[in-house]
């Protein structure tokens, strides 16, 4: 089987959570399966949450 992948960049900011869930389960209803979600951060120290999304190849 192969499969095609999302990759989701994202700064967090306070207050975001409902935002952040509303997202992740619009990609679920379109087959996404959240794969990995890790935090790292840019070059000038901004934290960013990268989230990967896999489904079947269509």
């Amino acid at each position: 089987m192969q499969w095609e992948y999302k990759t989701l960049n994202f700064t967090p900011l306070e207050g975001d959570d409902e935002y952040i869930t509303n997202m992740f389960n619009s990609f679920g209803a379109e087959k996404w399966e959240l794969v990995s979600c890790f935090t790292t951060t840019d070059g000038f120290g901004t934290r960013i949450i990268r989230a990967v999304f896999k489904r079947p190849k269509q």
